[in-house]
C-alpha cells in the first residue's frame, strides 16, 4: 500500500454498487422515450447520451475494481 491510502477496499467509489448502476440504467432508459415524446430531445440525442451514461458508469465500476485489487507483487 501507499503512504496515501489506507488499507483495505477502496471507498472513494463504494457508492457506485451494482444495483445502485443497474437504476440508473433503468431511468435513463425509462426516461429517453419519455422526453423524446414531449420534443425535448430527439432519438439520436438519447441515443448518444444512453452511451455516455454507460460510459461513465462502466469506468466508475472499473475503476473500483482496479482500486480493490491486489498489487501484483502483493
Amino acid at each position: 500500500m501507499t503512504a496515501h491510502r489506507k488499507a483495505g477496499p477502496a471507498t472513494w467509489l463504494e457508492w457506485l454498487t451494482p444495483a445502485r448502476r443497474r437504476r440508473v440504467y433503468l431511468i435513463l432508459a425509462a426516461a429517453g422515450p419519455i422526453l423524446a415524446f414531449y420534443g425535448l430531445m430527439t432519438q439520436d440525442e438519447y441515443a448518444l447520451w444512453l452511451g455516455f451514461a454507460g460510459t461513465v458508469l462502466g469506468a466508475g465500476g472499473n475503476g473500483l475494481a482496479a482500486a480493490n485489487t491486489p498489487p501484483a507483487d502483493a
